[in-house]
């Protein structure tokens, strides 16, 4: 069968009712029936809570892992047919990545690039990721944000026109973690697609254009992180602050404080209950006047601004 090329040239990844499964005893099924577009060009985030097949999704993008059923193009091609040109095209940078030790930082690049037909520069490359004054340091010598530059640097060195980053901040300082992010930013040129997965939620609504929310394997959510906050119905949160097990016993109560306070959305994470509220100040004072009423000493109130994380556990989390 000839390989069905997208007709939209503005996509540069299609993913269409992939699935996964494991063959252990009893089989696992980490993807279910999943459907992604990625635009060209966009920064697009797959976040989800550890088991939700994230990994394994964007392992099977890469080109690492094979599904089990389902359809994947990237840049108008597929694995199994353009195994060669995608390699070519794509990069990858996995979460924690080992390069040889007794070569120095510039060697490194330089091996890389040996393997691309139209590289970048090593020297564009090492100023982009200030690796300038590391380039004939050891890699054994590097601290671990140098690493992790070191990583990324290698991945972009062959121009790819979509890369794949894994937790690329995982185990980094805020200082290094800021810095990287800004390196990152840097090394989009228009066109170049980035897809990554971050367990720091406030890195995808700060730098993604879109981001996918997926929950046992499936699609739950997919939109830019405005939109997705909107969906919550209002802009600010409320959190109640129980001590530990006394929500358990309130889960009625709750639920008409929800109704009297009009709230539009309320989930549950541990012993915190947050309620999406139009007016946060309105909504301070009649919690204190509900339990006073009920004889109840109100629980630790805490007032914010609506964040990505809230769309995220009222996604995939306990919802009244």
């Amino acid at each position: 069968m000839p390989t069905r090329i997208i007709e939209s040239r503005s996509a540069a990844i299609v993913c269409r009712d992939l699935c996964k499964q494991f063959d252990v005893k009893p089989p696992v099924t980490a993807v279910r029936g999943l459907n992604l577009e990625v635009v060209l060009g966009e920064c697009f985030a797959i976040l989800g809570p550890n088991g939700a097949g994230k990994s394994t999704t964007l392992e099977i993008l890469e080109g690492l892992q094979k599904p089990t059923s389902g359809e994947i193009e990237l840049l108008g091609m597929n694995w199994n047919d353009h195994e060669q040109q995608l390699r070519q095209r794509t990069a990858v940078v996995l979460q924690d990545t080992h390069f040889s030790e007794y070569l120095t930082v510039g060697e490194t690049l330089d091996m890389f690039r040996s393997f691309y037909h139209q590289p970048l520069t090593s020297a564009s490359v090492l100023e982009q990721f200030e690796l300038v004054d590391q380039s004939t340091k050891y890699v054994r010598h590097l601290s671990g944000g140098e690493k992790q530059r070191l990583a990324i640097a290698v991945a972009v060195i062959g121009d790819p026109e979509l890369l794949f980053l894994d937790e690329p901040t995982a185990a980094l300082d805020p200082g290094s973690r800021q810095r990287l992010w800004e390196m990152i930013r840097s090394s989009r040129p228009d066109g170049r697609t980035v897809v990554l997965t971050t367990h720091y939620i406030y890195e995808a609504e700060a730098m993604c254009d879109r981001v996918a929310i997926v929950c046992k394997g499936s699609l739950v959510a997919c939109d830019t992180p405005h939109n997705l906050k909107k969906e919550l119905g209002e802009p600010h949160i409320v959190e109640l602050i129980f001590s530990k097990g006394a929500v358990v016993s309130m889960v009625d109560t709750l639920s008409s404080l929800k109704q009297s306070l009009n709230a539009t959305s309320v989930y549950q994470i541990g012993s915190t209950i947050a309620f999406a509220v139009a007016d946060p100040l309105l909504a301070v004072a009649h919690v204190g006047d509900f339990f006073q009423q009920r004889g109840n000493a109100a629980p630790q109130i805490r007032t914010r601004a609506v964040t990505l994380e809230d769309v995220f556990i009222q996604k995939t989390g306990q919802i009244f």
